[in-house]
C-alpha cells in the first residue's frame, strides 16, 4: 500500500471524530431534560418513589425502575386536578396510601403536600428534574412521611 492510501485513511479518522465530538456536543443531548426555570405543574403529574439509594432527596418515576426491597420507601401520586396521595408509614409499621392535596408554587419551585383538611404535611424545593427524576430538598416535614 501507498503513502496515499495511509494519508487517506488519517482523513477518514479525522473526519469520524469530529463527528462523534460533535454527535456528543449537540444532537445526542437528553430529550427528557426539563429546565429547572420551565418546570410546570404538569410535570409533576404521576407517581413518584423515593429512590435513596441515588440520595437523600432523589425521587424517580414508580414506572421508571424496580426497586429494591425497603422497609420504608415514600411514595407521592400527584394527580393534574390537585388531588394527591401519599405512601403512610404507620406506628405498626403498616403502609398504606392516604388521600390528599398538592400544590407548586412555580416561582420558588416548591411543593406542598396536604392532608384534605387543608394541613402542610410536606414541603420541599425542586432543585433538579427531568420526567423521570427530581432532586427534592425539603423545607418542612411532619411527622406523616416516616422511614
Amino acid at each position: 500500500m501507498g503513502e496515499g492510501h495511509f494519508k487517506n485513511m488519517s482523513v477518514i479518522k479525522n473526519i469520524l471524530l469530529i463527528l462523534i465530538i460533535a454527535c456528543g456536543s449537540f444532537s445526542c443531548e437528553n430529550e427528557s431534560e426539563i429546565s429547572i426555570e420551565s418546570i410546570n405543574e404538569s410535570d409533576l403529574v404521576g407517581c413518584w418513589t423515593h429512590s435513596y439509594e441515588e440520595g437523600d432527596g432523589a425521587y424517580r418515576a414508580c414506572d421508571a425502575q424496580s426497586f429494591p426491597v425497603s422497609r420504608f420507601r415514600q411514595v407521592f401520586e400527584f394527580s393534574a386536578d390537585f388531588t394527591s396521595n401519599y405512601l403512610v408509614l404507620a406506628s405498626n409499621d403498616g403502609h398504606y396510601m392516604k388521600e390528599g392535596r398538592w400544590s407548586f408554587n412555580k416561582d420558588s419551585r416548591e411543593v406542598k403536600v396536604l392532608d384534605l383538611e387543608g394541613n402542610t404535611l410536606l414541603s420541599f424545593i425542586i432543585t433538579t428534574t427531568n420526567t423521570e427524576f427530581m432532586i427534592i430538598e425539603i423545607s418542612s416535614q411532619n411527622s406523616f412521611i416516616g422511614g
